[in-house]
């Protein structure tokens, strides 16, 4: 590694978590990282605004809160119980205020004993002694790796024996933990090592036979040798089966697979699984041998289709593993050695639209696949490289029914037993994706509800719409008691809408995680459900993320009363195309609260823009946040909300506007402005011609805008017809000569005493010229010429008669041109 890199790797492994907004609580850290199932376990909460605490929301079943007893605003203690029957694995949990909810937190639950790391172990001299019994059957040592420390742990075996490891770092979601792990003998001679694992990602993972009796060390450090007091760690080590892949990597619901467990050091694994029908969302491979289970589970693909098995040879399009069906299907196989490629072929109807993915890498396979479609003739229809994560997908359509061809290798031409692999063909039928969009960068940020006591809470929801088109309904379920969902319906044409989330002021203080779904209102029946993505380890320069875990379900709890509430007047007119409505907002505050409350608008679709935030200030109770609508903004009823933040002296506190409903409309008038053109100081006519599209009442008024510094016109009204407006636009010698593109009117038409706002007639063009100059001296007339007589007078127009129409500027320059024409050819002086 050169040293760039290396300086990469210290900065990036001291970044903290993606953390959430300053909400109360703010837990930074829940000790310890795990527990084994069966046990009783001290746990403590470190972080900011913790003194309320209350309860713990945990994700799943298997974990029980005995007590919680906060200490001081940054510290909270307790008990949990973890049932013997609990699953073993990532846990999520949250810790819950009377004021608010905390980030989404992790705890792991293992199969073995806990013991903590003590110091010093530096070198094997030093090393800690794991017990015989407890190298035998499991233990899980937790221990924390700071700047250049090395942890050594030391453990009898005989020869023969596997010694397993195993290090959750990366996987508990603290900080970018790249951890590395070694077993050594006596003499310090490696058996195993290894950094990096392609089934846990930065996480290790090995197993090796001792070659004697004797005294062994396992070794923990930093990959680069950094590390701090937040890179904490669980070290599994003991005799466990440690395989590092599965085939086949999936199989049909309810029969019984043949599955070989690869990559433990004593040797492939044989098991015979039964499938679950239905399949619980969570099934996976937990290897198990003699009693012995490994701490953590093999992913697996349960489906409700057959699969096929590769026959090898299959390096070949004549030699490809072939199905007289379409899909569903599946096929498993390995890219068993470098250079090794797999052929398939199948069937398809005519027209048939076929989703075509290999799942290996979200297998946690070793194998990055390149995969191809062809027909049968050897002519490549499609391909497809890290579409899906290093994943392989496409959707294809059969140009015609027959038999078409798969084809897989591995990108870097790479290959082993651990190269495995499922590609699935299933139809393209129609599927919905629930999710709250992020926050900025930030995954956790306004990613739950806190819903204040007499007060409401509004969200955004997106749903996902795959090869369909149509009208939504959300529903929550399982709310905390007294709170009421309020989901605004979401149209054909949108991805997002809003929920309103409303407590009484009596509601219960607490929280639950709560369902959210979806379903289609017209054909297709669709039906979805949330599925949120965390992103709990991101790391600089690129904010990249490297672990993350996904929930599904939503945290919503009833917190305290917020010291203030929003109330938003509900327009009468509409919001009109390439126009503006100002939306009156009031803050009401509890006696005693004067602190700013920032507004921040939700809900807005395509077309319609704002300001992402208005503040009003201490003192202050009213303002305008003021809504623009483009050309594209769809013209219907629209709903959005105004959620105010404040500081409420535990973090930030949140309370909702109730839904403003307001309409998109086309605009009421037309505008169009003609070219102009002005010798600075003089005085000009700009010609806008009004057509009415929508009648009404009253006169409107038309101001002209975007005029260049120092000229300047009056406000002129039109009515509900046809009409041609002339500004008198006057200048100065100091008007700025040149092109000025930004003429544009505002057109106010009053309905229900709210004005209706429109900007047209954008992008006109008023040129300033400079004056000409001076014209030459005449010549000296002769003295018997005679003087010209001079013009007639322009005769007066008749009392009554309408003023003419102003001349467009192609008529004023045709008039001009003429008029220069006929000066030029009268004679100059006197007749002789």
């Amino acid at each position: 590694m050169n040293r760039a890199s290396l300086a990469l790797c210290v900065a990036a492994l001291t970044a903290a978590p993606a953390v959430a907004a300053p909400s109360s609580p703010d837990v930074d850290l829940l000790l310890p990282r795990g527990g084994q199932r069966g046990t009783e376990v001290a746990i403590e909460l470190r972080g900011a605004r913790l003194a309320d605490a209350a309860d713990l929301l945990f994700a799943s079943a298997g974990l029980e809160l005995l007590e919680l007893t906060p200490v001081d605003e940054s510290r909270v203690t307790g008990r949990l119980r973890i049932a013997p029957d609990c699953r073993m694995g990532e846990q999520q949990l949250r810790l819950r205020t009377r004021s608010g909810l905390s980030r989404l937190l992790t705890f792991w639950v293992g199969p073995f004993p806990t013991v903590d790391e003590v110091e010093p172990n530096q070198e094997p001299a030093q090393a800690q002694p794991i017990a015989p019994d407890a190298a035998l059957h499991g233990v899980t040592l937790q221990g924390v790796v700071t700047n250049e420390d090395v942890d050594c742990f030391a453990l009898d075996a005989r020869a023969g024996e596997r010694i397993s490891v195993e290090v959750e770092a990366l996987r508990l979601g603290d900080v970018l933990f790249d951890a590395f792990v070694a077993i050594v003998d006596e003499r310090r001679f490696e058996l195993a090592s290894r950094d990096d694992s392609a089934l846990f990602k930065q996480d290790p993972v090995l197993s090796a036979i001792a070659p004697a009796d004797g005294r062994y060390y396992v070794v923990v450090r930093e990959s680069s040798y950094g590390g701090n007091d937040r890179c904490r760690y669980r070290l599994h080590v003991g005799s466990f089966p440690r395989p590092l892949a599965l085939f086949p990597a999936g199989g049909k619901a309810g029969t019984t697979v043949e599955l070989e467990l690869r990559g433990d050091a004593a040797g492939p694994i044989k098991l015979a699984l039964p499938i679950p029908d239905p399949v619980p969302p969570d099934f996976a491979i937990w290897p198990e041998q003699d009693g012995r289970p490994a701490p953590s589970s093999l992913p697996f693909r349960a489906r409700g289709f057959e699969s096929t098995a590769e026959v090898e040879p299959n390096d070949e399009l004549a030699q490809a593993t072939a199905v007289e069906r379409t899909a569903p299907l599946a096929f498993d196989a390995t890219i068993a050695t470098p250079g090794d490629v797999d052929w398939f072929r199948f069937k398809a109807k005519k027209d048939e639209r076929v989703n075509v993915r290999v799942h290996a890498r979200q297998l946690r396979s070793a194998l990055d696949p390149v995969m191809s479609i062809h027909a049968l003739d050897g002519r490549q229809l499609d391909s497809s490289d890290d579409t899906i994560g290093l994943d392989s997908f496409f959707a294809f359509t059969a140009p015609e029914e027959g038999g078409y061809a798969l084809r897989i290798a591995d990108h870097l031409r790479d290959g082993s037993p651990l190269h495995t692999y499922r590609v699935e063909l299933t139809a393209a039928t129609p599927s919905m994706g629930i999710d709250v969009p992020r926050f900025g960068r930030d995954s956790q940020a306004r990613q739950f509800a806190n819903v204040p006591r007499g007060g409401r809470h509004a969200l955004v929801v997106h749903a996902g719409r795959n090869q369909w088109r149509g009208p939504v309904a959300l529903a929550a379920n399982g709310l905390p008691d007294g709170v009421t969902c309020n989901a605004v319906p979401m149209g054909a044409s949108v991805d997002t809408t809003l929920l309103f989330f409303s407590a009484p002021a009596d509601a219960p203080l607490s929280g639950k995680l709560v369902e959210i779904s979806g379903e289609s209102t017209a054909e297709p029946k669709v039906k979805g459900r949330l599925r949120q993505r965390y992103e709990l380890v991101v790391a600089p320069p690129n904010e990249t993320s490297f672990y993350e875990t996904y929930s599904d379900r939503l945290a919503v709890a009833v917190v305290e009363e917020a010291p203030f509430r929003i109330e938003v007047g509900q327009p009468k007119v509409p919001l009109v195309h390439f126009g503006q409505l100002a939306l009156p907002v009031k803050v009401v505050r509890r006696e005693g609260f004067d602190k700013p409350v920032t507004l921040r608008l939700l809900g807005a679709h395509a077309g319609i823009s704002a300001q992402p935030t208005i503040e009003i200030a201490a003192g202050q109770e009213s303002a305008n946040y003021v809504i623009n609508a483009g050309g594209d903004a769809e013209v219907r009823r629209h709903v959005i909300a105004l959620l105010g933040e404040a500081d409420g002296g535990r973090g930030v506190v949140m309370n909702a506007s109730e839904p403003v409903e307001f309409d998109v409309a086309p605009p009421f008038v037309g505008l169009k402005l003609d070219l102009a053109a002005v010798e600075q100081g003089q005085t000009v006519q700009v010609v806008a011609h009004v057509t009415p599209s929508t009648p009404f009442a009253g006169k409107a008024k038309v101001t002209l805008l975007g005029l260049p510094a120092q000229a300047t016109t009056r406000e002129l009204e039109c009515e509900s017809a046809e009409a041609t407006l002339v500004f008198d636009v006057a200048t100065t010698k100091e008007t700025p000569v040149g092109k000025h593109a930004t003429l544009f009117c505002q057109v106010v038409i009053e309905k229900d005493g709210e004005p209706i706002v429109h900007f047209l007639g954008g992008g006109a063009t008023l040129r300033v010229d400079p004056p000409a100059p001076p014209a030459a001296p005449a010549p000296a007339a002769d003295a018997t010429a005679k003087a010209a007589p001079p013009p007639p007078p322009t005769p007066a127009a008749p009392a009554g008669e309408p003023p003419k129409k102003p001349l467009s500027r192609l008529e004023q320059l045709r008039e001009e041109a003429r008029q220069k024409a006929e000066a030029g050819s009268k004679p100059q002086g006197g007749s002789r």
